[in-house]
């Protein structure tokens, strides 16, 4: 018990990491774009030119935050005893789970009403066809 109250529960964990990251990616994310536009006022880039710069330094920022991420959450599981990092990475495995079927829904969903749409598209164009016996 004494270990639970020392350590954040895996919930909590999750969370603050998530938030972390949200923040660091926000903070990260105004930086970029603040530095790029300065840089395409004053005339030392073009707007194009100061796409690809955002883009290319969002990257980085989106990069050092999965790295901030992924350091806070190997000292968080170092002070884990190894039935909570057993307990972890089975929630984690059920979160991942839960994310593939999820996305294995939508795409069912997609492809349905993809599948839908062509059927509609086809029936309208039957409807719209002119059969040639009944021009004069």
């Amino acid at each position: 018990m004494a270990d639970d109250k020392k350590g954040l529960d895996l919930g909590e964990l999750a969370h603050n990491l998530f938030l972390a990251g949200v923040g660091a990616a926000a903070i990260a994310g105004e930086k970029v774009s603040d530095v790029a536009d300065d840089l395409v006022k004053k005339g030392k880039l073009t707007v194009e030119q100061g796409k690809a710069v955002n883009q290319e330094l969002s990257q980085k920022a989106s990069d050092a935050v999965a790295e901030s991420t992924a350091a806070m959450l190997k000292a968080q599981m170092k002070q884990m005893t190894p039935e909570q990092r057993e307990a972890f990475v089975e929630r984690v495995r059920k979160m991942a789970d839960d994310v593939e079927a999820k996305a294995a829904e939508a795409n069912a969903k997609t492809e349905e009403a993809v599948d839908d749409a062509a059927e509609d598209m086809t029936e309208d164009v039957e409807d719209a066809a002119i059969d040639p016996d009944d021009v004069e």
